[in-house]
């Protein structure tokens, strides 16, 4: 109850924030965030900071160009995890023992994101978007430990539909934020025990040249502080070639000493790092390789305790290519290796050893499908 009556109070600041700013009036051009064609040689990784973010410089409110919205939307990605692109993909783990015997797991995932504007105003932004995830387990006789003999789920779902905005005000400030409701669990929505919320905001503002603060508050019952979490980074871009993002709890570095080169770094407190070398053989075709490290969060049907979480963590080197082979589609198609990668049902990392299921180190190959509108450039 704690955490739901937390979560709304979230929620609530970010709709009334959201409510507020739909009083801005709609702008009459119909060039917008989502129909800028794609340029040859935007080479920017997804969650990357947009190839034409700069610092902020002190100025007026004015009208809303697809250069700021590029801006915020990078940022955004880089803040709040989203990926304004549609897109299709899909992840299979090839099959491995577990530490139970005679039992092994192999997995695949699907999923399917997009974004859709809701409004564009003269100084303010309003997008959608939705996230389906679906993942299928081979688990043959899996049960979760210290559960009572709780099978391990033959499937997980997640979904998400969430709100975010941007508002430019004078001065060379921004105010954006993010709303969402969702449900991580192997039955969606069966009740509110299975239900997640997200709520973000974020407040970025000029400080010298090339460089601007950023603060923000963000909250989700699905991490395992139970509180709104706040935040400040510095954000320094001196030239095309570098930005930083450097504060708590992250901080991310995009580089790109040549045409061909480029580096991607991001680290979010305490453990999810993102670390990326590309090479681009042409304006629209790269070769990457990556170290990821990551997790997942689901709401189980039937927990003894409604706090506890599915969880999954995993670190993943990769290899693979990237293309954009006509226009705005891009495909992406990987593969790699997984390892250091348990399941463990608790609300606590640090408990995880009691229901943990250790997976052996294993191979995977994933390949996404998408259209790139030109939101941030890539």
């Amino acid at each position: 109850m704690q955490s739901f009556l937390k979560a709304m109070v979230c929620l609530a600041l970010v709709l009334g924030w959201t409510y507020v700013l739909a009083e801005d009036p709609p702008t009459t051009s119909d060039e917008g965030v989502f129909t800028r064609a794609f340029t040859p040689g935007e080479t920017t990784r997804p969650g990357d900071l947009a190839t034409t973010t700069t610092a902020a410089t002190p100025t007026e409110a004015g009208p809303t160009t697809d250069t700021d919205l590029a801006e915020k939307l990078g940022l955004a990605e880089r803040l709040l995890g989203i990926d304004f692109r549609p897109r299709l993909g899909g992840t299979y783990y090839f099959e491995e023992d577990t530490d139970q015997a005679g039992s092994d797991l192999e997995w695949y995932e699907a999923r399917v994101d997009f974004a859709f504007p809701i409004r564009r105003g003269r100084t303010t932004d309003v997008a959608g978007y939705v996230n389906l995830g679906y993942t299928d387990f081979n688990n043959h006789g899996l049960i979760i430990p210290m559960t009572g003999g709780a099978k391990f789920p033959g499937e997980l779902y997640d979904i998400e539909l969430g709100v975010f905005f941007t508002k430019k005000l004078d001065g060379g400030r921004t105010l954006g934020g993010r709303v969402a409701v969702g449900s991580p669990s192997d039955d969606p929505f069966n009740s509110w025990d299975e239900i997640s919320l997200k709520a973000d905001l974020f407040y970025q503002m000029p400080w010298r040249t090339n460089m601007s603060w950023i603060f923000f508050l963000s909250y989700a019952n699905t991490r395992e502080y139970d509180f709104p979490l706040p935040g400040a980074a510095l954000l320094w871009k001196p030239s095309d070639q570098l930005t930083v993002i450097a504060g708590i709890p992250v901080v991310a570095a995009t580089w790109k000493p040549s045409p061909r080169w480029e580096f991607n770094g991001v680290y979010i407190m305490p453990r999810t790092v993102n670390l990326e070398a590309a090479y681009n053989l042409t304006d629209s075709t790269k070769i990457y390789g990556a170290f990821d490290w990551d997790s997942r969060d689901y709401f189980r049907e039937g927990r003894a305790d409604d706090d506890d979480r599915l969880q999954y963590y995993e670190k993943r080197l990769s290899l693979g290519v990237r293309c954009k082979p006509m226009g705005n589609v891009f495909i992406d198609l990987g593969g790699g290796y997984a390892f250091d990668r348990f399941w463990f049902e608790d609300d606590d990392y640090d408990d995880r050893g009691d229901t943990r299921i250790d997976i052996d180190d294993g191979l995977f190959v994933m390949l996404q499908v998408g259209i790139d509108l030109g939101i941030v450039s890539r």
